[in-house]
């Protein structure tokens, strides 16, 4: 089982690094998902990178705060609801391959959320001991 700060680390290298590519190329990625505004993917990326330096500082802090643990998980969970409220309402905008983009980035923070949540647990657990 992982522990806490490598699921953290994880989570927050890899929302830095989609966060970089939404900004530096949001043209590429409207065009990928068949959009003609890219305006939505540099907010998004903006704010990815926003989150991924909370979590990787979070990460490497020497004792986690329960309040900054439950605050991205919250996010996760979010990021997950509002990616499947997404294709619900307008998959059909969006090209085929942008729907499964979308899908599988939820997918990926649908586990981080898991992971964190089940490693946030043994934490607590273990501190209480």
């Amino acid at each position: 089982m992982l522990t806490l700060k490598p699921v953290l680390l994880l989570n927050g290298i890899s929302s830095f690094i989609t966060g970089i590519i939404l900004v530096t190329v949001p043209t590429s990625v409207a065009t990928l998902f068949g959009i003609e505004h890219n305006a939505p993917f540099i907010y998004a990326g903006a704010f990815l990178i926003a989150f991924a330096l909370f979590v990787l500082r979070t990460a490497l802090s020497k004792t986690a705060s329960l309040l900054h643990l439950k605050l991205i998980s919250f996010l996760d969970i979010l990021w997950v609801v509002a990616s499947l409220a997404l294709v619900a309402a307008d998959g059909s905008r969006i090209s085929v391959l942008g729907n499964v983009i979308i899908i599988a980035i939820a997918a990926w923070v649908a586990m981080m959320a898991v992971l964190q949540s089940r490693a946030s647990r043994q934490k607590l657990v273990a501190d209480r001991v």
